[in-house]
């Protein structure tokens, strides 16, 4: 026959767990009577201070019956409490983790096993699952009990544990998650998690000899006791820490840490892909491009070259005073990639005709009037030329104005073809376009016009149906030699010269007559 154990174990049990009873009794008075109730995890917190208080109870009064009756009864009456402390421990751990509780329907699904624990140990003709065989000896003038446990035991505790891991999964996955941020609260509540698990194995297993007593309850209260000091005296579980320890961790903009020698102490995922790093950085001094713009404080931009293209950031450094230590440097990094080129583009729509993608009025003579007034201080000759399509509206009106919007755009990019250098072309609007150039002399001027009027009637611009659409060309223009005249006077000559070539017949070109001599003075050149 097995020898009993020593009486020790149960003598310190009955003291202890008591008094562990009334300490966690008296707690959960003050936490009652606390204004911090609102934590997420709080009121969970106490439904497991109350499971754990009638687990203690209840084990103290069957280790302390005098009869086996008495001893088997608060053995039945333990398993209220501590059959649902693994469903209240997953709660309690996911609100500390997410703060959020479990889904209602998850919960209810969780507690099946338990209800059907209470089943079996309350009914007598079941309780043989649980228990297949039950010895009693007296140790001291108390009844105690030594269990053979049945099948249903053995799928009970694996499902106890395998909840039990599952909280701590969410407790050590929310640690990871803060790392560095709250490294003392982190502590308390990995030993709040390790030390009912280690007790409820210890009992499990029998690693030592001799010892036979379940001290899970005490351990139960342990964890509670650093819980405690975490969710209230350290304002761990308050909303606002959990919730910056998971924005920090899912926001866009990048968070770094660097110590005063500019060696990364810490960083969220953000951070690693924009500053181009991997986790293996932590502890390793920073790129010496990022640590120039980093280790300053203040507001600045960084240009990051990689293989997915340039990377526009903008980098807000704070400097962290940590006494004694030195000064370290706090850095957020935003992605400005995107809105750059979405300016770029807004830019772009602003200066460019959508259509011909050459420059619209405004854009060109703001680059035509300085380009008018490098020419003056250079002493270069320019010519403006001023080009309509001739009979545009016709064929608007005969044709539709997709097909007036496709000779519009192959015109466009004819003329940006006929540019050179720092010449300039622009659309002025409808069928309406001006061109500045360079010429050493009037003749010049005149080919450059002939040569765009001759690509038009030479140009082939299909419709839908594959049928070309002539087009010809009205140009005027005005010549200046050392570009002495200012863009406005220039455009009004080029204009009237325009009006000349519409009125003797269109399809030609036609220099502006102020521009020549006094002999073509009157009688202005036309080229068709």
């Amino acid at each position: 026959m097995t020898m009993p154990p020593s009486s020790f174990q149960y003598d310190f049990f009955r003291i202890a767990a008591p008094a562990t009873a009334i300490g966690l009794s008296v707690l959960l008075a003050l936490i009652a009577g606390s204004d911090k109730r609102h934590r997420p995890a709080a009121g969970v917190f106490n439904l497991f201070i109350i499971a754990t208080i009638g687990y203690l109870v209840c084990n103290t009064l069957e280790i302390s019956s005098r009869s086996r009756e008495s001893s088997f009864f608060w053995s039945r009456m333990i398993y209220p409490f501590i059959v649902y402390i693994p469903v209240i421990w997953l709660e309690f751990c996911r609100r500390f983790a997410t703060g959020r509780g479990l889904p209602r329907p998850l919960l209810a699904l969780f507690a099946l096993i338990p209800t059907a624990t209470l089943a079996i140990v309350f009914y007598d003709g079941f309780v043989g699952l649980m228990w297949s065989r039950m010895e009693f000896f007296w140790l001291g003038g108390y009844a105690l009990s030594r269990r053979v446990h049945g099948p249903w035991f053995a799928a009970y505790a694996a499902y106890t544990y395998a909840l039990c891991v599952a909280g701590a999964a969410y407790v050590f996955h929310a640690v990871a998650l803060w790392r560095n941020y709250y490294r003392r609260q982190a502590f308390l509540v990995a030993l709040g998690v390790a030390i009912p698990l280690a007790t409820s194995l210890v009992f499990v297993f029998k690693p030592i000899p001799g010892l036979v007593k379940d001290y899970t309850p005490l351990g139960y209260a342990v964890s509670i006791a650093f819980f405690y000091v975490a969710l209230f005296k350290r304002d761990l579980f308050a909303l606002a820490p959990l919730a910056r320890g998971i924005v920090v961790e899912r926001m866009r903009d990048g968070i770094l840490v660097l110590d005063a020698a500019g060696r990364l102490a810490d960083a969220n995922p953000a951070a690693f892909s924009l500053a181009g790093i991997g986790e293996e950085a932590i502890g390793a001094p920073i790129a010496e491009a990022l640590r120039d713009t980093l280790m300053e404080p203040g507001i600045r931009e960084l240009r990051l070259e990689s293989p997915r293209g340039t990377r526009w950031l903008r980098v807000e450094a704070l400097r962290l005073d940590e006494g004694a230590r030195g000064q370290g440097i706090l850095a957020v990094l935003r992605d400005e990639t995107e809105q750059r080129e979405l300016l770029a583009k807004v830019e772009e729509l602003a200066r460019v005709d959508a259509l011909t993608r050459l420059p619209n009025r405004r854009y060109f003579m703001e680059c035509a009037t300085r380009e008018l007034s490098r020419a003056a201080r250079e002493g270069l000759s320019v010519v403006v030329a001023m080009i309509d399509i001739d009979r545009f509206k016709t064929i608007n009106d005969t044709r539709g104005h997709r097909v007036g919007d496709l000779v519009l755009e192959a015109f466009g990019g004819m003329l940006a073809q006929e540019i050179r250098g720092e010449d300039l072309a622009g659309r002025l609007g409808g069928d309406e376009f001006v061109l500045l150039a360079h010429c050493e002399d009037r003749e010049g001027a005149r080919v450059l016009g002939e040569r765009i009027r001759r690509h038009a009637l030479d140009a082939r611009v299909l419709d839908g149906h594959g049928e070309a659409i002539p087009f010809s060309l009205s140009i005027g223009l005005a010549f200046v030699a050392q570009g002495k005249k200012d863009l406005d006077a220039l455009l009004a000559d080029a204009d009237t010269a325009l009006y000349m070539a519409k009125e003797s017949g269109r399809n030609r070109v036609v220099v502006f007559p102020g521009c020549l001599g006094s002999e073509d003075s009157k009688n202005p050149k036309t080229f068709e």
